[in-house]
């Protein structure tokens, strides 16, 4: 089996919109149909913006 190593990137169109972990959740494996895995980073930025960055091994 070949492991692979994924990032994603999801940009939210309003940095007022209040999502749960679940709700990133059931958008990445939506929309990519892509399980997700333990592993997340949060940045957030003065301007008010957040990126979530989640990664998984095999997909």
């Amino acid at each position: 089996m070949t492991s692979a190593r994924l990032s994603r990137s999801i940009m939210l169109a309003s940095a007022t919109t209040t999502l749960t972990l679940a709700d990133l959740r059931g958008i990445v494996e939506e929309t990519y149909d892509w399980p997700i895995g333990p592993h997340f980073t949060v940045e957030q930025f003065a301007d008010g913006s957040t990126t979530i960055t989640i990664t998984q091994g095999d997909k």
